[in-house]
Parts: structure tokens; C-alpha cells; sequence
């Protein structure tokens, strides 16, 4: 065969194609062998033993803080005014306190000096006598921080019944608590800013309700406000101007 025979042949064979199942099949194997070869199979291998070994190092100081964290907001929630863990319980209600709204801040104040009414109760009985006074300015912060939330109350919204319903739930339980806790023989002060308070609030709703056109039930209810009002009793005035709205 000369050169221009070979040239020839050469030509042909450039012009036939091969068949498309064939390619198909072919460029299958060629990949499947590629996803199986031993250099791949390594470096799948390394990156699991990389894994395997980093993470115990990365999920254990995870694992770690969350455990620390849970046990001290664990000791933190009964823990008392001058405990170690107490400033993390209070941290814990300022949050609370930051997230309500203002209409909600008096009912969350006298809720969290209700709260330091109990502390005291619990500190009494266990004569603990280190945390009393702690505990006791603890109380003083809370009812202050209360009394400004109610003196803070805007006339437009002081007849609001839920707001009502809070303050007189509150103010008759702190009522009761303080009773207890001075039974234990714990002086923690008056509370005649927060009578003071109170007072500001039926007087001014008492004022409101004289310019309105009350039924035959509201006026009996009205006059036992007012009774109630001049002995002093402002929770049970409170309670009757509710039922006054109500009707």
C-alpha cells in the first residue's frame, strides 16, 4: 500500500460515525470506572476519618456551654436575693420586663414584687437571716418600679377592665404576702407610695364616673366604691368601678 492509498483510507475513516448506543455505553463505563477508582475511594475515606476526628472537638464545647447554661438558669430559678445564682434570675426578669408592653409593665412589677414577698416568706422560714436584707431591697426596687408604672398610667387608658383586673389580682395578693411575711417577725417598710398610687387612680376614675349616666345598679355599685375609697381600701374600690364598667 503507497502513501496516497494509506491518505485514502485514512479519509474514510474519519467519516464513520459510531453507533449512539455505543457511545452511550462507552462514556458510562469510563465514568463508572472513575467514580469507583481507588483514588477516589481515598479521598472519600480521608474526609471521613477528618470528620470523625474533628467532631468531637467542635460538638463537645457545644455540648459543654449548653449544659453549663442549663444548670445555672436551673440553680438560678430557686435560687434567692444574696445567692450567687440570683443575679442570673434577675437578669431573666428584666428580660421579661423589657419585652411587655407598657400597658402590661404595672401588672409585671407588682407581679415581681409579689415575688419578692415569697423570696422573703421562704428566707424567713429558713431563718436565713444573711439574705434578708438583700431580699427586703429587692421587694422596695419592685414595688417603686411598680408604683411608677400605675402613677405612669394615662387617664385615656386607666379604664381599660383587663388593666384593672391586674392591678386589683396584684395589689390584693401583695396585700396577703406582706401580711405573712411580717408574721415571720420581717419589718420591710410601708407601702404608702403604692396606696398613694392607688388612691391618684380611683380618685380619678371616681371623678369620671360622676359626669356619666349610671343605671340603678351601677350608682349602688358607685357609692360602695366611694366607701370603699374613703376607708383606704383602694383594691376594693378598684374592684368595684370594674364591675361598674362591666354593667
Amino acid at each position: 500500500m503507497n502513501d496516497k492509498e494509506l491518505i485514502q483510507k485514512i479519509r474514510l475513516l474519519k467519516q464513520v460515525n459510531p453507533r449512539e448506543d455505543w457511545v452511550l455505553l462507552t462514556k458510562s463505563r469510563i465514568l463508572s470506572q472513575e467514580e469507583f477508582s481507588p483514588s477516589t475511594s481515598l479521598r472519600v475515606n480521608w474526609l471521613d476519618i477528618l470528620m470523625l476526628r474533628w467532631k468531637p472537638v467542635v460538638v463537645a464545647p457545644i455540648l459543654t456551654v449548653l449544659v453549663v447554661f442549663g444548670l445555672t438558669f436551673t440553680l438560678a430559678k430557686s435560687s434567692l436575693p444574696g445567692d450567687f445564682f440570683y443575679p442570673v434570675k434577675r437578669m431573666s426578669e428584666n428580660t421579661q420586663v423589657n419585652l411587655s408592653s407598657e400597658k402590661d409593665k404595672p401588672k409585671v412589677h407588682l407581679e415581681l414584687a409579689n415575688k419578692r414577698l415569697e423570696e422573703l416568706n421562704v428566707i424567713a422560714e429558713g431563718n436565713r437571716v444573711g439574705n434578708l436584707a438583700p431580699a427586703i431591697k429587692e421587694f422596695q426596687d419592685s414595688l417603686a418600679q411598680a408604683v411608677k408604672d400605675i402613677n405612669g398610667i394615662q387617664a385615656n387608658t386607666s379604664s381599660d377592665p383587663v388593666l384593672f383586673q391586674q392591678i386589683v389580682k396584684e395589689t390584693k395578693k401583695l396585700s396577703e404576702n406582706k401580711e405573712k411575711v411580717e408574721l415571720l417577725g420581717v419589718v420591710i417598710g410601708d407601702t404608702k407610695d403604692l396606696d398613694n398610687a392607688l388612691a391618684k387612680l380611683v380618685e380619678r376614675e371616681i371623678n369620671d364616673l360622676e359626669g356619666r349616666i349610671l343605671n340603678e345598679d351601677q350608682w349602688a355599685l358607685f357609692a360602695k366604691s366611694r366607701e370603699e375609697f374613703g376607708k383606704g381600701n383602694y383594691s376594693s374600690a378598684l374592684e368595684k368601678i370594674l364591675l361598674i364598667n362591666n354593667h
